[in-house]
């Protein structure tokens, strides 16, 4: 049981502490508008820039190093 845990935990990524959710992110740019802000962040989830993980109801993003 103890591997099969270790492989699950291998596939999630660990957020890191400087990760930000959606909503701190338009905080931290109040302005540029949600709905742009939310397609630029997909576009760069996707092109892998940027990485996200849920945490609870939560998610978070940051940028790849």
């Amino acid at each position: 049981m103890a591997a099969e845990l270790a492989e699950l935990s291998e596939r999630f990524p660990e957020i890191p502490p400087e990760a930000k959710t959606f909503e701190q992110l338009a905080a931290h740019f109040p302005r540029i508008p949600k709905s742009p802000l939310n397609k630029w962040l997909t576009l760069k989830v996707k092109s892998g820039e940027w990485m996200k993980a849920r945490k609870g109801n939560l998610t978070f993003y940051w940028p790849v190093k």
